[in-house]
């Protein structure tokens, strides 16, 4: 794999690193005994040790940021973007989003729109990849909603019941996931290092193995 800037590269070494020390916390194996793999439709997972292949995880990177995932035996995404980089909001969002989105983001005092599109952006790309589409699903094809207990995906076509977690963090990136099943509520567990450096690693929890 290549990369233009050296700040990618880090970037991407300092996403596996803490990938492996989240995923050695849960069990009796250096972070270097883990075996990981690829499923059928493209996904990674632990293949070794034998007793954690039902353990799913994401991960996503942003300019400064990294985000690790995990659940237990459910399928999960995780994404991370940079919301203080400039976009074309109005461009993008007419693009990408569909009608109800489009007024949400639209409608927003001129402050705010660039939060509410990233905030949309990012649940959505959490909810294609816990679904294991990624550009395979069109963005303007379905829409993620308030309500009463968080998110809803609109129409549910895909006949699961799926977790949101939206949050700003560090103060410059919207991090949102998405875990389908179970009554297990998201959580967020923010792991910082004991300096402060270009590369905050943060890992998020979304289910302990064996909760309900």
């Amino acid at each position: 794999m290549g990369f233009v800037r050296p700040r990618d590269r880090a970037q991407f070494i300092a996403s596996r690193a803490l990938l492996r020390r989240a995923l050695a916390s849960y069990g009796a194996t250096a972070p270097d005994g883990w075996v990981l793999g690829v499923n059928a439709v493209g996904r990674a997972v632990v293949e070794a040790p034998a007793p954690w292949r039902a353990l799913r995880f994401s991960v996503s990177h942003a300019d400064g940021l990294v985000a690790c995932a995990f659940a237990w035996d459910r399928e999960l995404g995780v994404d991370v973007e940079r919301a203080t980089r400039p976009v074309d909001v109005e461009r993008l969002t007419r693009r990408f989003f569909p009608p109800a989105e489009r007024a949400r983001i639209l409608s927003a005092p001129a402050d705010q729109r660039s939060g509410r599109f990233w905030r949309q952006w990012t649940l959505k790309e959490a909810y294609v990849k816990a679904l294991g589409l990624g550009l395979a699903r069109s963005f303007s094809s379905f829409s993620i909603e308030p309500d009463r207990s968080g998110y809803r995906v609109a129409p549910r076509e895909d006949g699961g019941a799926w977790h949101f977690l939206s949050a700003r963090v560090a103060g410059t990136h919207w991090l949102a996931c998405c875990m389908g099943g179970g009554r297990a509520r998201p959580r967020l567990v923010l792991r910082e290092p004991p300096t402060r450096s270009a590369l905050e690693p943060v890992a998020v929890e979304l289910a302990s193995p064996g909760d309900s």
